[in-house]
């Protein structure tokens, strides 16, 4: 896969796997932290499962999203607009959520990127970003 999958153009068809989408909160956190024992901590993870995590969805997207050193990690160049849209698309989730959660009067919440996505993984998402949100 190139790098045009981190885009969004290329996956568009896919729906994301609960693995993938387990990817995207250990990478998400991993980046916001700078350290997989810091995401860890965060959730409730070992670090070496984030690395894990992270390192699946990297072979799955064929792109390397972190750079890392002993001490430190970072994003790569490619990754810096794909790490916007994942965290965009968990706050979008946690928000559904948090909506769905309180009963709210307005029922209709607009994810524009869930729409193709099978229901299950839907769900498996709002489950993530639940987990995501417990964090915050």
């Amino acid at each position: 896969m190139t790098i045009g999958s981190l885009d969004g153009n290329t996956l568009s068809n896919a729906p994301p796997t609960t693995e993938s989408l387990s990817g995207m909160v250990a990478f998400v956190r991993a980046a916001e932290s700078g350290s997989f024992v810091a995401a860890g901590r965060a959730l409730g993870l070992s670090a070496s499962a984030v690395g894990k995590s992270v390192m699946r969805l990297e072979a799955k997207l064929g792109v390397q999203l972190l750079n890392r050193t002993t001490r430190r990690i970072g994003l790569t160049h490619e990754s810096a607009r794909f790490f916007a849209r994942c965290k965009r698309a968990l706050l979008c989730a946690m928000q559904a959520h948090t909506c769905r959660s309180r009963r709210c009067e307005k029922r209709v919440v607009s994810i524009d990127f869930l729409p193709a996505w099978p229901f299950e993984n839907q769900c498996a998402f709002a489950r993530l970003a639940t987990a995501f949100a417990a964090c915050a």
